[in-house]
C-alpha cells in the first residue's frame, strides 16, 4: 500500500489520486473514482516514490463475462478487456495517460545475445509490466472485480483477481475472495 496515495486520497479526495496518474481522463460515468482510487492506493506508488517506473504500469478496464457468454474468451484475469492504458511522465509529481505500445524493441535473448545490456535500463523497452484490471460497470454496484498482476516477458508472471467491496461510507475494500489466480 501507498502511505503517500492513501493519504492524498483522505485529504485531498479520489480525483486528485486519479489526477496524478492522469486516469481521471479516461474515468467513464460508468467507473466508481473511489474504487479507481482505493485500488491505486492499494497497489501502486505514488508517481514521485522513487520506486516507481512508469513505462512498466498498466490499467485496464475489462467486463465480467455474463450468464450465456460462454463462447467469449476471457483474459488472465478471467474478464474481457476493453480499454488499456499506460503512462509516461509529465513532471516529478504526475503522469498521464499515453497509448501502450507493442511491447519492448528487443527481446530479453536478443539484448543478451547482442551484449548491449544497457538497452535493458531503457523505459521503452522494459521486461517487468505491472497490470491493475478494474471490472466496469462499478458506479453503482456493490462489488467489483479488480486483478492484480505482473508479467515478465517471454512466458512468465502472475496474477490475482479478487473482489472488492463498496462499504456503507462510500469507500471500498479488497476482500479475501479470489475470482482468478493465474501464474505462469
Amino acid at each position: 500500500m501507498s502511505a503517500a496515495l492513501q493519504e492524498l486520497l483522505e485529504k485531498k479526495g479520489t480525483i486528485a489520486v486519479l489526477r496524478v496518474f492522469g486516469l481521471d481522463q479516461v474515468l467513464s460515468d460508468q467507473d466508481d473514482p473511489w474504487l479507481w482510487a482505493s485500488v491505486l492506493a492499494q497497489h501502486w506508488p505514488a508517481p514521485w516514490e522513487p520506486d516507481i517506473v512508469p513505462a512498466t504500469l498498466r490499467f485496464r478496464i475489462s467486463r465480467i463475462i455474463s450468464a450465456g457468454e460462454e463462447s467469449v474468451q476471457a483474459n488472465r484475469s478471467g474478464m474481457v478487456q476493453i480499454e488499456e492504458w499506460c503512462f509516461e511522465r509529465i513532471d516529478g509529481d504526475r503522469l498521464q495517460v499515453v497509448e501502450c505500445a507493442d511491447g519492448p524493441k528487443l527481446s530479453f535473448m536478443a539484448t543478451m545475445a547482442s551484449g548491449n545490456l544497457s538497452t535493458i535500463n531503457d523505459p521503452q523497452a522494459s521486461w517487468v509490466r505491472d497490470y491493475l484490471d478494474v471490472s466496469r460497470p462499478s458506479d453503482n454496484h456493490k462489488k467489483a472485480l479488480v486483478h492484480k498482476g505482473m508479467s515478465i516477458p517471454p512466458n512468465a508472471g502472475s496474477g490475482e483477481t479478487r473482489y472488492w467491496e463498496k462499504i456503507e461510507d462510500g469507500s471500498w475494500v479488497e476482500t479475501e475472495e479470489v475470482f482468478s489466480h493465474w501464474l505462469a
